[in-house]
């Protein structure tokens, strides 16, 4: 049986976004109290000296937790009339330039690391409380846990969790094979009847939203089976108007005590 290290492996894609980036890492510095590693993949210009790559090797080049990687070239004006370009294998539904190029960069960044758990987040999410303790245990009887994308039937890599054993046992890297990114593992294991587990959020349950601990209009909060709020997503990070962007990174700095 192969051996892997106790931990988590965090993988992060950056797109344009380093603001996002820096408060994120504050929330897992702050709520997550196992050894773990962070894998940044940076999407956009990864060549320039003034490219993001670039500044966020520098930004964490003494915090030996985190890894910088390239990831897809990419303009970081996405043309609106591209529209959907790629169609999906299994149900061929039609995908936007933008999945595509974060399922490339996953690929890349969920092979990195050899940690006993791997954890995908947005850049422009955050964590709110400490929750390795309630939801670990539940990857014991389920391959993933995260929340629901209902319209699609898929869960959402904007936050899930599994083994990395059970991701390599099964290949459930990402792909567009089905719905969207990331899609395939829901798919894969509705197909074999593995078990995972879905968490409430605000978005796909509307009593929640006033629960919320950031006051936003926008993004959703998940909760953990206690329904403890553990992580708000913002959404939409890339596209946002600067003021709602502004608005979201006053909000979680507050909440993460960094002003």
């Amino acid at each position: 049986m192969k051996k892997y290290e106790s931990g988590i492996d965090f993988n992060i894609i950056n797109f344009y976004g380093i603001d996002y980036i820096k408060v994120l890492i504050d929330s897992i510095h702050k709520y997550t109290d196992l050894d773990y590693t962070i894998y940044i993949i940076n999407n956009g210009d990864n060549k320039s000296i003034e490219s993001d790559y670039q500044k966020l090797v520098d930004e964490y080049k003494e915090d030996s937790r985190i890894v910088i990687l390239k990831g897809e070239d990419q303009d970081k004006e996405v043309k609106a009339e591209e529209g959907a370009i790629h169609r999906c294998k299994i149900d061929g539904r039609m995908v936007s330039e933008g999945s595509m190029v974060k399922v490339l960069a996953q690929q890349k960044s969920w092979k990195a690391g050899n940690r006993e758990y791997i954890c995908s987040i947005d850049y422009d999410a955050i964590f709110l409380n400490n929750w390795t303790e309630e939801l670990l245990p539940l990857l014991s009887e389920n391959i993933f846990v995260s929340y629901f994308r209902y319209d699609l039937n898929i869960a959402r890599d904007q936050f899930m969790i599994m083994k990395r054993e059970n991701l390599e046992k099964y290949n459930l890297y990402p792909n567009l094979d089905y719905m969207d990114t990331s899609g395939n593992i829901t798919y894969t294991c509705n197909k074999l009847k593995l078990n995972y587990k879905i968490l409430l959020d605000s978005f796909s349950s509307r009593q929640l939203r006033n629960q919320h601990v950031l006051d936003l209009a926008n993004g959703e909060q998940i909760h953990s089976p206690s329904l403890k709020p553990i992580v708000y997503h913002f959404g939409r990070g890339g596209s946002r108007d600067v003021s709602y962007k502004q608005l979201w990174l006053e909000k979680a700095k507050q909440y993460l005590n960094l002003n």
